[in-house]
């Protein structure tokens, strides 16, 4: 394995069991046995890492969801891993706790791996002063945080909130934001809930691999 792999795989255990704010540069470059400044040779920031790894997240999300079916059209496409993604926040909480931590970066991840090519009219580096596009982007950093945090209240002794409660909320949510109209959203709806029973849930750890 070369220097730069090994950077990424340890940093995907490392953050995955120690979270990401409690794992340091010194503690990554320790673990894989390198100088702290060889990290950055390969890597921006611990940022950098981070996002890379959230980005090969939302990409075997999006392979397992194309392996139940892949002829999905790009709103059953997104409304499908949105579930299988809560899902699986929901029964990984070492993940879901990694998420709560960087919220933003999983965002970013997600825009670039999966909303510009489904939605490439909001794509902002086609146009960066159009305001629909930052909008767009705005309210998908709004969305993930209250899907992370929704999905983290389901436990809460204090509330009578159910996992499926969340995911009904989440969608409307996305259903309203980008302006999905009734008939198109309650098809994709149906066709997503028969794919997410399909799904390989294993595939999605990818840090313990």
């Amino acid at each position: 394995m070369n220097t730069k792999d090994l950077i990424f795989h340890t940093a995907k255990r490392l953050f995955y069991n120690n979270g990401f704010h409690d794992t340091t540069a010194r503690a990554l470059a320790k673990a894989c046995g390198i100088v702290h400044s060889n990290l950055f040779y390969h890597y921006d920031s611990m940022n950098d890492i981070a996002l890379q790894i959230m980005q090969e997240f939302v990409e075997t999300s999006r392979k397992i969801v194309l392996e139940c079916e892949d002829d999905l059209t790009p709103i059953e496409l997104y409304i499908s891993y949105t579930i299988v993604d809560i899902y699986y926040m929901y029964y990984d909480r070492k993940f879901a706790e990694l998420c709560f931590e960087i919220p933003e970066i999983l965002s970013d991840a997600i825009y670039d791996n999966a909303v510009k090519e489904i939605f490439p009219e909001l794509n902002l580096a086609s146009g960066s002063e159009d305001k629909q596009r930052i909008y767009a982007y705005l309210d998908l950093q709004a969305v993930i945080t209250t899907q992370i945090k929704t999905t983290s209240l389901v436990k809460n002794r204090n509330l009578n909130l159910n996992i499926n409660q969340v995911i009904e909320y989440i969608l409307q949510l996305k259903k309203r934001i980008w302006n999905i109209d009734d008939k198109t959203f309650n098809h994709a709806r149906q066709r997503s809930e028969q794919i997410v029973r399909a799904v390989d849930y294993s595939k999605l750890n990818i840090f313990i691999q």
